[in-house]
């Protein structure tokens, strides 16, 4: 069987913070994804770079805190041990659904 690329798998990126939303927030989280969305398609693609950088900066902030918050006694090492660590898990995750196997059609045997 051959390998294909296909696209990444962008939930294997974000951080995985498990919660419910309250039912009445969702509409209101929905229109504020769609407005990044559009903004997002209004940039330049330096601006989109910047701000891929910015995001990624925020999520890492976010991840620190959350670490902080389940390991309060955790130094800043461990807490950067433990950004690293899950960042490898994901990349690890997203490596694992990039490719995927398809059978050999009679023109490519």
């Amino acid at each position: 069987m051959a390998c294909r690329p296909i696209c990444r798998n962008a939930k294997a990126i974000r951080v995985r913070l498990k919660f419910e939303m309250s039912s009445e927030y969702q509409p209101l989280a929905d229109a504020l994804y769609w407005e990044k969305v559009e903004r997002a398609r209004r940039m330049k693609p330096e601006e989109r770079m910047i701000e891929g950088i910015r995001m990624f900066d925020r999520e890492c902030e976010m991840m620190r805190l959350e670490i902080l918050k389940l390991n309060p006694n955790y130094s800043e090492a461990d807490v950067s041990q433990e950004i690293r660590r899950r960042m490898k898990e994901a990349d690890a995750e997203n490596e694992a659904n990039f490719y995927y196997a398809t059978p050999l059609n009679s023109k490519q045997q």
